[in-house]
């Protein structure tokens, strides 16, 4: 059994490394400014390297993506969803990184997963309308273009490439998406 001065002893000794170990934080400004941060996220420290970890696989993924090594840009990417399956940020340059790769069936259902997660993000259809377009499936590339110009009516590169779909209904079309008439549509319906 421990007695009661070797408890002491242990108790006084815990102290004194967690002194040492805010010294060790608060003597650095980097350090400091970085404990800062942390308390003010209110993460624990434990949840803090989850999200570096998080952000180290997304800035590889995307050094990797934009150096055109797509196999390990995808796998930086796969293994940053892992780690946190709701990064929005890793799941549209996963699917990006298939399109570019033209694995196109990977594409397709990444960002699908995309639209239904991230249904309030018009750039998750825009690219589903592109690989649609690819793939030679107009309808879908239209209706997924249609769908990021409802969520976003200034979203020009969508409505670029819908013009390049549909160029004899533009007009009309273009006209039907203003504001305007999309809040007359939905009190019409309702």
């Amino acid at each position: 059994m421990k007695s009661s001065a070797d408890t002491s002893v242990q108790k006084y000794h815990m102290k004194f490394v967690e002194i040492n170990r805010a010294y060790s934080v608060l003597r650095y400004p980097d350090r400091r400014r970085e404990y800062d941060r942390q308390l003010a996220s209110g993460l624990s420290e434990q949840e803090m390297r989850h999200s570096k970890a998080v952000m180290a696989q997304y800035k590889r993924g995307m050094r990797l993506f934009n150096e055109s090594h797509l196999t390990e840009a995808i796998a930086a990417f796969e293994k940053c969803l892992q780690l946190e399956p709701s990064h929005e940020k890793s799941l549209i340059h996963l699917g990006l990184a298939f399109f570019k790769n033209d694995d196109l069936e990977r594409a397709e259902k990444i960002f699908k997963v995309a639209c239904t997660d991230l249904s309030h993000n018009p750039v998750s259809f825009y690219y589903l309308g592109l690989v649609y377009k690819k793939m030679g499936h107009r309808e879908k590339a239209q209706e997924a273009f249609t769908e990021a110009i409802y969520i976003d009516p200034d979203f020009q590169l969508a409505a670029d490439e819908l013009e390049q779909i549909i160029p004899e209904k533009t007009g009309s079309f273009f006209e039907s998406l203003k504001p305007n008439r999309i809040i007359a549509k939905v009190f019409r319906q309702h």
